[in-house]
């Protein structure tokens, strides 16, 4: 039977033991574990997902690995945004230069706002492509990773242009009353 509320697991393997941003986790198949589960820190802070599953074990890839993007909002605007993986529980994010973003901004995953990716460490502007960019750090350190919590699916997970089409609609149905 799956266990459909979150549960703990040690972590086995951190990163400099393994290969970029990934996780090993002492929960596998014989627990529930799914690939597609959330995996979170601290109860509130979302690292990853499990990408693969064996009897008694689980690969965690973080969200903050190279190449992994995922749809979030930065700032108390909650400004919809693509957090690109750089590796080392950081991401860098890609805003037009006009954009009101700061170090301290929190970063949220899109449609899930009880948890966080991230914080702002710094912006910086690049004139030449009327872009800034927003450096984010996850507000633990991955590399001393004790344990995680696990959530089945990854249904935490939204696009964040179906939520902003959704605000838009909540907006037009309150003009219309």
């Amino acid at each position: 039977s799956t266990p459909s509320h979150a549960f703990l697991a040690e972590v086995l393997y951190k990163p400099d033991h393994t290969p970029y941003d990934t996780l090993v986790i002492a929960r596998g198949e014989h627990d529930g574990v799914k690939v597609g589960d959330a995996v979170l820190a601290r109860g509130d802070v979302l690292l990853g997902t499990v990408a693969g599953v064996s009897e008694r074990m689980s690969r965690v890839t973080l969200y903050s690995s190279p190449g992994q993007e995922l749809d979030v909002f930065i700032g108390p605007a909650r400004l919809p945004a693509l957090a690109a993986g750089k590796g080392g529980g950081e991401w860098q994010i890609e805003l037009p230069r006009e954009t009101a973003v700061t170090a301290g901004d929190l970063v949220i995953p899109a449609g899930e706002t009880e948890l966080i990716l991230g914080v702002v460490g710094a912006v910086e502007e690049q004139p030449a492509r009327s872009l800034k960019t927003a450096f984010v750090r996850a507000p633990i350190n991955i590399y001393e990773l004790i344990a995680v919590e696990l959530r089945p699916g990854s249904d935490l997970l939204l696009d964040a242009s179906e939520v902003v089409e959704e605000r838009e609609r909540e907006s037009e149905r309150e003009e219309d009353r």
